[in-house]
């Protein structure tokens, strides 16, 4: 057998010999697989097209269906769709805070760049300041709106819009890093938020466009952010987040309140869009309007020209706006209440140990049997003369005789306003 496959090999040529071989084909051309690639690509293409058009089919309205009537609806009851407006039914001022601090800005008013911000504004001209309107202001119910057109006192001209970005400087963490920037933003409006030198009422739009300089304060609750209005009237879950900062807000009676009222003005949105419900009492409900001179009296400046008596005349019946507990009255009437905000000025020494007896008129004295007595509760020590002049601090005036058979009533609890810290 095995000389017979010997016999039956093939003579060795040199080259192996194969069955099948490629050796005579010709190369394929390249051009025919790129152009398969291509083809292929816009086969896919094509599909992706058909499909996006059936679902515009099932899913969008026809272009041609007559929309007129949902028109004249979405204008009278429904904004939704509006650049910078809120949604809801027949908003009064439906312009999101994020729109009017646009067109309101320093920089579009300095290029007399006006119209925008009238138009905006319009709603708001006779709404939202309750100390020059009086009783016929909306503010009451329009908290949220008015918070959020504040900067449109800025077409007055009177004072500069505060700076768009106030709200990233002057928030809780930017202070931590860089206290400085933030004063220094705030520097043209510190009366918004000292309470001995305070101008809530006389520039109250002002004061709420630079609300965020409410973070200065010492223990004060944080400012809302500026979208706020527009995330709670999405009902975005954000909204419920951030208006748990001012919950304490809801109580008018509570501290928190009466201490951080501009500040909790600025969650006025979350009202009827979370737990957080404020809410403000009519002005003039329970205390009458200031004297207008009160910015004059109650000053060191008022002090030195007109003595204390006056200041402490037109303190002494608002006591209860400063009271904690329920002697308190603040939140029966938070804006009048803010009217009296320079009263503070009594509770800081040498002044706070003054007091209003109703037929004796007393002035910035030093610390006297009497005086000290009422200021602390202390029982007083017997003076020899009940009808002499109490003892001037140095280099200070004479003060007038003070009656000791009177009892003495503090003008102002010393528990209430702080000066701020720097």
């Amino acid at each position: 057998m095995a000389e017979k496959f010997d016999d039956e090999r093939p003579p060795d040529d040199g080259q192996r010999q194969h069955k099948y071989s490629t050796a005579d084909m010709k190369p394929e051309n390249p051009w025919k697989r790129i152009c398969c690639t291509i083809l292929t690509c816009l086969v896919c293409i094509a599909i992706m097209i058909l499909i996006t058009l059936l679902m515009q089919k099932l899913f969008d309205p026809d272009e041609d269906e007559d929309w007129s009537d949902d028109v004249v609806n979405a204008t009278d009851d429904d904004l939704i769709g509006t650049p910078g407006e809120l949604s809801g039914t027949a908003n009064l001022m439906p312009k999101t805070m994020d729109y009017v601090e646009d067109v309101c800005s320093e920089a579009r008013l300095g290029i007399d760049d006006r119209q925008a911000c009238e138009e905006a504004c319009e709603p708001a001209a006779d709404c939202c300041n309750p100390y020059k309107n009086g009783t016929s202001t909306c503010f009451e119910t329009e908290a949220s709106g008015c918070f959020s057109y504040a900067k449109c006192h800025s077409l007055d001209g009177y004072i500069d819009a505060a700076h768009n970005d106030l709200d990233r400087i002057c928030a809780r963490a930017s202070i931590e890093i860089n206290r400085e920037e933030c004063e220094l933003a705030c520097s043209a409006m510190t009366c918004c938020f000292i309470p001995e030198e305070s101008c809530v009422a006389s520039q109250f739009s002002a004061c709420l466009d630079y609300a965020a300089c409410q973070n200065l304060k010492l223990n004060s609750i944080d400012v809302a952010p500026t979208d706020l209005d527009k995330r709670c009237d999405e009902q975005a879950p954000t909204c419920e987040r951030d208006c748990r900062e001012a919950l304490s807000c809801s109580d008018p009676n509570s501290p928190s309140y009466r201490d951080n009222f501009v500040a909790c003005l600025s969650y006025s949105s979350c009202t009827g869009n979370s737990d957080t419900k404020v809410t403000v009492a009519p002005i003039y409900s329970r205390v009458d309007p200031a004297p207008l001179i009160l910015e004059d009296i109650c000053s060191i400046k008022g002090f030195s020209e007109f003595g204390t008596t006056k200041c402490l005349e037109a303190c002494s019946p608002v006591q209860c706006c400063f009271e904690k507990g329920a002697g308190g009255c603040f939140g029966d009437d938070p804006l009048g209440c803010m009217e009296y905000q320079r009263c503070t000025i009594l509770q800081m020494p040498p002044y706070d140990v003054l007091t209003y007896p109703p037929t004796a008129h007393v002035t910035p004295v030093a610390a006297t049997p009497a005086v000290t007595a009422a200021a602390t509760g202390a029982p007083a020590e017997a003076a020899p003369n009940a009808t002499s002049p109490a003892t001037a601090p140095a280099g200070g005036n004479e003060t007038e005789p003070v009656d000791s058979t009177q009892q003495p009533v503090a003008v102002v609890s010393d528990t209430a306003g702080r000066r701020m810290r720097h």
